[in-house]
């Protein structure tokens, strides 16, 4: 659903969220195949939400907007390439740092691990 939408659209958003458990809960949700609600609604702008963008209270530190380049089909899984047409900063220069990272089935910042609200692993949602 969101491939075909990205490709009628000819653009997406990159979302850099900063390294908290907000952030890290907010990223396990939109990466479960399966949930009984929609991830948007954990989003708290509505205006955002109808928009599909997350925004700072969400902990975004900044969002990429890009123009569809390329996408490529592997196995079930769906790759976008885009050329970065603008940048939106969602934090002041104090809170700037590295964003939040994915491996080894955790998100981490630089050096440890960070642990979302839900606290366990991220599975496929499949329960």
């Amino acid at each position: 659903m969101a491939a075909s939408a990205m490709s009628a659209s000819g653009a997406f958003t990159v979302h850099v969220l900063l390294s908290t458990a907000r952030a890290a809960h907010i990223a396990s949700l939109f990466s479960k195949a399966k949930l009984s609600t929609s991830p948007w609604e954990s989003v708290r702008d509505s205006q955002l939400r109808e928009q599909g963008l997350l925004g700072r209270d969400e902990d975004v530190l900044y969002r990429l907007r890009c123009e569809t380049y390329r996408s490529v089909q592997v196995e079930d899984h769906q790759f976008w390439v885009g050329r970065v047409v603008g940048v939106d900063f969602l934090v002041g220069e104090e809170e700037t740092g590295f964003g939040l990272m994915y491996a080894e089935g955790m998100f981490r910042n630089v050096g440890r691990e960070v642990g979302s609200d839900e606290g366990g692993d991220v599975g496929d949602g499949s329960g």
